[in-house]
């Protein structure tokens, strides 16, 4: 596993990862422990402590026959939060409008639904926004958005991928993607946009991914990683 630390020729969402990820978390509880035990390349004992579940549980003692009944209920119960806390954002927002419908989206933080826990993330490097995030009202839907600088396209080199909005709704089966770069969703991308290094606002034309004889739809977007 290796991490960029120098200027990338081309720009993906999984340059601005964690080592060992593609794709950027709206994290799953199960591949957060991965994660975060494979995210120290130096093997930092420390680390592998906090994302081990069985590194809090409490030492068994006598005959070493004493069933995990014996353990106090809450043992190791804090670590694996306290390390999708230390992946959050601090801050972020998005809005996401498709149709008639309107998403509002935090960017930071941890959301459980279901049995599921996501993070949410902002970030910025070389001009390009990227983040994931979740509902605000508690249902099952996310955001995977890349907007890069309004002139990406000047760049001959190609560091710079097509703007992308990508808003998953567990909740009725959607699977909602703008990208000119999506070869499985045709006629769809963003349209225009304005990006400050933080903040982006635009217009897109979104295709429903797990529908594919369904129109295309327009809409807006709003992403703000200080918000």
């Amino acid at each position: 596993m290796t991490q960029a630390h120098t200027r990338p020729s081309h720009l993906r969402r999984s340059d601005l990862l964690p080592p060992g990820r593609v794709g950027w978390p709206v994290l799953p509880l199960a591949l957060v422990v991965v994660l975060a035990a494979c995210g120290n390349d130096d093997g930092d004992a420390e680390t592998a402590a906090v994302v081990d579940p069985t590194s809090a549980a409490t030492p068994a003692t006598g005959s070493g026959e004493d069933s995990a009944e014996d353990a106090p209920d809450d043992a190791g119960a804090g670590d694996v939060p306290d390390a999708l806390e230390d992946l959050a954002s601090e801050a972020g927002s998005a809005i996401v409008t498709i149709g008639d419908e309107t998403f509002e989206f935090s960017l930071a933080g941890t959301a459980t639904v279901e049995g599921t826990t996501y993070v949410g993330r902002c970030s910025t490097i070389f001009g390009m926004i990227a983040g994931n995030g979740f509902v605000t009202d508690g249902r099952d839907i996310t955001l995977d958005v890349e907007v890069p600088p309004v002139d990406w396209e000047t760049y001959e080199d190609d560091r710079y991928d097509p703007p992308a909005i990508e808003v998953e709704d567990n909740e009725n089966n959607g699977k909602w993607v703008a990208d000119a770069g999506d070869e499985l969703v045709t006629g769809t991308g963003v349209v225009e946009f304005e990006q400050d290094g933080t903040s982006a606002l635009g217009s897109a034309v979104f295709s429903n991914q797990w529908a594919p004889d369904s129109d295309p739809v327009e809409g807006t977007f709003e992403i703000d990683c200080e918000g």
